[in-house]
């Protein structure tokens, strides 16, 4: 079955005993602010909760990242030690620590139980855009505008290696999820993909005409999608490499994908103010989100794959049904374009981050 088998069995067997319990059980159409976090000083970039969904971190171009608790959403840390924006962060999947990345050039690493930082990742010539941490939490891959991605050990620290070969600033990176392979996706149009064990280069994805701006693998490690500034989404098999299917219709960049938590749907997200749904059996699309006025950054599955969260430049987010793709709410309040939103791991809360620095919470209590 391999490693992702079972990860992924112990997965469902969490949600369905979640659901069992009535966790994961939100009335969606009910879905109100109870919170809103204030502190930043710009806009907020990036969110992510804690492993246990005890936590959340965000950050902002203010150069700071907050960490929030999701008890009663106080700032319980302020992470300052950044001299230029802070781009994105990322929990280690054991949730000891947590890594943010930076346009000061550098990524650095927090040890969760005090929020010290324990070490400043230092070697990229220009801003690190992204990371990702090894499923075993034990690498750490960073990627820049210098061109190169860089593997770090979260042992001592160490770099590991440097990965070269793209020709532009590179975007987004992600791990396959038994850990034995890493891809990179940069604005030289391609995608390259690398061996773990070695950090040579697989395979490099050649088909789209501009900037692939973000990749996903599927739950099964089976298939990768990659997101494109050409319009158009790839499917790309793991095993030859090949592209398997071009995902054609949006009418602008796409700026994302993200895979159901089951592996059977695939969701597209573009600057024509609009999210694709597409069935992963036979690669056809079978819904258009419409009813955004702005184009949509981002979206978020609920973990049991029933909800669909999209978020977007006209200051709001909505809410589908993954049942029948209607829209049960529109989630208003913000003053600024809404750049992200995540569910808390049990599917309990929701968040959503804004270009009008604050952090909003919903959910149906």
């Amino acid at each position: 079955m391999g490693v992702w088998g079972r990860g992924h069995r112990e997965w469902r067997e969490t949600v369905d005993a979640l659901r069992h319990q009535g966790a994961l059980r939100m009335h969606c159409d009910a879905l109100r602010e109870v919170a809103k976090c204030l502190g930043h000083e710009d806009g907020v970039r990036a969110c992510e909760w804690a492993p246990d969904g005890s936590m959340l971190v965000t950050t902002s171009g203010d150069g700071t990242a907050r960490v929030w608790r999701a008890s009663d959403w106080s700032c319980v840390r302020n992470l300052y030690d950044h001299t230029a924006a802070v781009r994105v962060c990322a929990w280690a999947p054991d949730g000891s620590a947590l890594v943010t990345t930076s346009d000061d050039k550098t990524a650095r690493v927090w040890r969760a139980s005090d929020w010290s930082c324990v070490h400043t990742l230092i070697g990229h010539e220009n801003e690190v855009h992204s990371c990702a941490w090894a499923p075993d939490s034990s690498a750490l891959v960073t990627t820049s505008i210098d061109r190169t991605a860089r593997a770090w050990s979260a042992g001592d620290w160490s770099c590991l290696h440097t990965l070269t070969g793209h020709t532009e600033a590179l975007l987004d990176c992600a791990w396959a999820p038994d850990g034995s392979t890493m891809v990179t996706t940069a604005f030289d149009t391609t995608a390259r993909v690398w061996r773990a064990s070695d950090w040579s280069c697989m395979c490099t994805l050649n088909g789209h005409t501009a900037a692939v701006w973000a990749c996903a693998w599927a739950p099964d490690g089976s298939t990768l999608v990659t997101a494109s500034a050409d319009m158009t989404a790839r499917v790309w098999s793991a095993g030859d490499w090949s592209c398997v299917r071009t995902l054609t219709g949006h009418i602008s960049m796409v700026w994302g994908c993200l895979w159901a938590p089951d592996g059977s749907t695939l969701v597209t997200t573009s600057k024509d103010n609009t999210a694709r749904v597409w069935r992963a059996e036979d690669w056809s699309c079978v819904r258009t989100l419409t009813g955004h006025t702005g184009e949509v950054f981002g979206c978020a599955w609920a973990p049991d794959g029933s909800t669909l969260v999209t978020a977007s430049m006209d200051k709001t987010a909505r809410v589908c049904s993954a049942g029948d793709w209607s829209c049960v709410r529109t989630l208003t309040g913000h003053t600024g374009a809404v750049g992200g939103c995540s569910w808390a791991p049990d599917g309990s809360v929701l968040v959503t981050t804004s270009d009008d620095m604050t952090v909003r919470v919903w959910s149906d209590a």
